[in-house]
């Protein structure tokens, strides 16, 4: 990430989530634990989820809260290079600065701090280790 916030997003991800019809993501604010990233969305794809969201949030009080943080979202251009620019109250909430990693989640990806990404992927790679866990989700 250069100074001014800007990323370059990766060619796969720009071809498989932005695509030739928009060039506009939404990114929002994401926490597992204590742990910060900014997801970004498709515009398209965030407003399904959206929806999903608001119908599930009527009269469940855990939902409407997430509602209100998540689904505050800000539009951001794709530029012609490539290049999105992180609003800086995201790149605060995530402690974003030069070195990001991008991960995809199939229909977004999420941007994290690199060395907080590398904590949560040591930690999701322990799963693995685990036999039971591993049979119960039928992964072995």
């Amino acid at each position: 990430m250069d100074t001014k916030g800007r990323v370059a997003l990766p060619p796969d991800f720009r071809k498989a989530l932005v695509g030739p019809q928009g060039e506009r993501l939404l990114l929002t604010k994401f926490r597992a634990r204590d742990r910060h990233s900014v997801d970004a969305w498709p515009e398209p794809t965030f407003h399904e989820f959206e929806a999903q969201v608001l119908q599930k949030s009527q009269g469940n009080p855990k939902m409407g809260k997430i509602r209100d943080v998540y689904l505050g979202a800000a539009t951001c251009e794709v530029d012609g290079q490539g290049r999105i620019l992180i609003p800086q109250p995201l790149r605060d909430f995530a402690r974003l600065e030069k070195d990001v990693v991008f991960v995809g989640r199939g229909n977004m990806f999420r941007i994290w701090r690199q060395d907080v990404w590398e904590q949560v992927e040591r930690e999701a790679l322990e799963i693995f280790d685990d036999e039971a866990t591993m049979n119960e989700l039928g992964l072995t």
